[in-house]
């Protein structure tokens, strides 16, 4: 409809985008296209807008270790260094929601500081995608590493589907950066992940 020159968009247009689920880059469940976080997940929609409007299939990447161990400080400073196009490797971020973790890192490192602990929702956690150009390659790669919370995972290993977020990721994730410290190895909750066995329970469907 157009109204004194203004273009009015009727409403039967809108139930008809309501009417379409947008299934979630995680857990593949759908949602209402204009919703900011997923239904089911609390994943973050714009990983799937990114991906349909792009046409372009992101590699998950999951980074696990206990709460603590370092895994915001880690991604944090290698967002940074790909930034910054260490060693021929460049990393470029997609959407300003994936360049979070990396100021947040950086600059409580320059203030001699840690950041603090991930929060434990998944709504809540730094989602990095992000596209590395990597010059033995004619593709850049595109990537998606969520900080994920230690206590969460810690939760979900000792009952299993009880975080559908935690078991969506690892299931989708293609590859994981385990961080662990001396003493986390002794701890039984995670003597069962870094075991082989356990890896591939946890880390596929």
């Amino acid at each position: 409809m157009e109204k004194r020159g203004v273009a009015i968009p009727l409403e039967s247009y809108h139930l008809a985008r309501y009417a379409v689920q947008v299934p979630c880059y995680v857990c593949e469940q759908g949602n209402l296209f204009d919703a900011d976080y997923c239904r089911h997940c609390q994943a973050p929609m714009a990983l799937a807008h990114q991906a349909n409007s792009q046409n372009v299939h992101p590699a998950m990447i999951a980074a696990v270790g206990p709460s603590g161990v370092g895994k915001t400080v880690y991604l944090g400073m290698l967002m940074d260094m790909l930034s910054r196009r260490s060693s021929g490797l460049q990393g470029l971020a997609r959407g300003a929601f994936s360049i979070t973790l990396q100021q947040e890192a950086v600059a409580k490192l320059a203030r001699c500081e840690f950041p603090r602990c991930t929060h434990y929702e998944p709504d809540r956690w730094n989602w990095v995608h992000c596209q590395v150009t990597i010059p033995a390659r004619r593709r850049p790669a595109e990537l998606i590493m969520p900080d994920m919370s230690g206590e969460a995972i810690s939760d979900e290993i000792e009952h299993p589907d009880s975080l559908l977020g935690v078991r969506s990721l690892l299931n989708r994730a293609c590859g994981a950066l385990c961080l662990l410290t001396p003493p986390n190895c002794r701890k039984g909750a995670w003597n069962r992940i870094t075991s082989r066995s356990s890896c591939s329970a946890i880390c596929t469907s």
